[in-house]
């Protein structure tokens, strides 16, 4: 079973008013593992990443993000990491001539939400997914799904929340990794 996110599509609110709006494609969209990579423990596991320019200044309120689960198998209770990260400009790293996430700036864990976070069923329309921790010579698509969620997280500093504070016309990205399940020995990333 793995968690996945359609290409980490992504709604930034500010005080209500939409920042940075990006809707999924359903024509070629396609779904990327958000299963983490690196170690349950560490602070910033790998995930997909999706990057926005924003239009204003002030305290991101929600974050929307759109996903799917392999072959339509919902966890009962999955938990989420959302994660900014400043933004690296192109031909900046040697090895990586394009944009790209550079340090942590916030995260927000699912299970420390006042409210949690909300799920409902955006819309049905088939989209293959991609895992990139397969080996590239072999396939890489892994399955399909049919049903598109809207996952909405709220962030609120009268009952707690950290909500990040974006500066305008700085460009930053937004990861997202799904905690299905732990093993009796690891905890939640911090």
């Amino acid at each position: 079973m793995r968690c996945t996110t359609s290409t980490v599509l992504l709604v930034c609110l500010v005080a209500s008013t939409a920042h940075a709006t990006q809707l999924p494609d359903l024509s070629y969209g396609l779904d990327v593992t958000a299963t983490p990579t690196g170690n349950p423990g560490s602070s910033s596991p790998s995930g997909p990443a999706d990057d926005w320019t924003a239009g204003g200044s002030g305290k991101i309120t929600g974050i929307d993000i759109w996903g799917s689960w392999l072959s339509d198998t919902v966890p009962s209770d999955p938990d989420f990491v959302l994660f900014i990260f400043e933004n690296v400009a192109a031909d900046v790293d040697e090895d990586m001539p394009f944009e790209h996430p550079g340090s942590e700036l916030w995260q927000c864990a699912s299970w420390d939400l006042a409210n949690d976070y909300s799920a409902t069923v955006y819309d049905v329309a088939e989209t293959s997914f991609y895992d990139p921790n397969v080996d590239p010579s072999n396939d890489q698509i892994i399955g399909d799904s049919d049903t598109l969620y809207k996952l909405s997280f709220a962030f609120d500093d009268a009952q707690g929340d950290s909500p990040f504070v974006q500066d305008a016309g700085e460009t930053y990205w937004l990861s997202v990794v799904c905690w299905e399940s732990y093993l009796p020995e690891q905890d939640p990333p911090d």
